[in-house]
């Protein structure tokens, strides 16, 4: 690996699976480490079908309100088609979507398969 090559990795975590890689800031956290455990617990499958159900977002949206979404920046995603996301909030994305930051939360865990990694400010 050249010099240069080895530079630009710093500060990012390589996650990976069959599919693709995904470049992770080392200040990230993911985005579905946000959401209660009820939601998350169980495997991937799980907790996707989980945030299929409708019930789920309408819980979320009613009891799940401690996060700003203003201040969680998507960092990285691991589907190509959802590239655009990255630097934008979940406010802002919300916003012109004409959607709650919860229905984008859910909508972007399932296309990302829980991969959509985000960085939140204090």
């Amino acid at each position: 690996m050249s010099t240069h090559a080895r530079g630009h990795n710093r500060g990012f975590a390589h996650a990976t699976d069959a599919t693709s890689e995904v470049r992770i800031p080392r200040s990230a956290s993911t985005l579905v480490s946000l959401l209660p455990s009820w939601v998350t617990d169980g495997d991937r499958a799980d907790v996707i079908d989980r945030l299929r159900d409708q019930r789920t977002t309408t819980r979320l949206e009613l009891e799940h309100t401690a996060v700003d979404w203003t201040g969680v920046r998507i960092a990285a995603v691991s589907h190509p088609d959802l590239a655009e996301l990255i630097g934008r909030t979940v406010a802002e994305l919300a916003s012109e979507a004409g959607q709650s930051a919860v229905e984008i939360v859910t909508d972007t865990l399932i296309a990302d398969r829980l991969g959509t990694a985000v960085l939140t400010e204090a």
